[in-house]
């Protein structure tokens, strides 16, 4: 019994001793948005870029990503993104809303950097890069 209470109070003290050791500066970058249905819906004034199951779209006006799901496979789909400004800031824009239907999230980038937007296809990345 001592033993097992011996080799256990070790295991934690070097799972203690190892956690400050951990970054989390890439994760604090991460946005990670749940899409919100409705308006505003995209139109032709948004730059888009599509896939067979995913149109990914930003516009610059707003700073809104889009994404719409265009395969009825029960699987979500979502906008990825990054900012190309030196900043590590990057993230997703993530539906589960269902095949046909469009959302959206609302960001607030810094005006006149480039943002590189699109969506995953079969281990691919489809994206554009626009500026803000």
């Amino acid at each position: 019994m001592k033993s097992k209470f011996r080799m256990a109070a070790m295991l934690s003290g070097v799972v203690m001793a190892t956690l400050p050791l951990a970054s989390t500066a890439s994760a604090s970058d991460y946005e990670g948005d749940i899409a919100k249905a409705g308006n505003p819906a995209p139109d032709a004034s948004q730059v888009c870029v599509s896939t067979p199951n995913t149109t990914a779209c930003f516009q610059a006006e707003g700073d809104f990503l889009y994404v719409k799901d265009l395969k009825a496979d029960g699987n979500g789909v979502s906008n990825d993104w990054h900012l190309s400004n030196g900043s590590t800031r990057r993230g997703q824009c993530g539906s589960t809303l269902g095949a046909g239907k469009w959302g959206y999230c609302d960001k607030d980038f810094p005006e006149g950097v480039k943002i590189t937007f699109g969506a995953y296809y079969g281990g691919t990345y489809y994206s554009k890069t626009v500026t803000t």
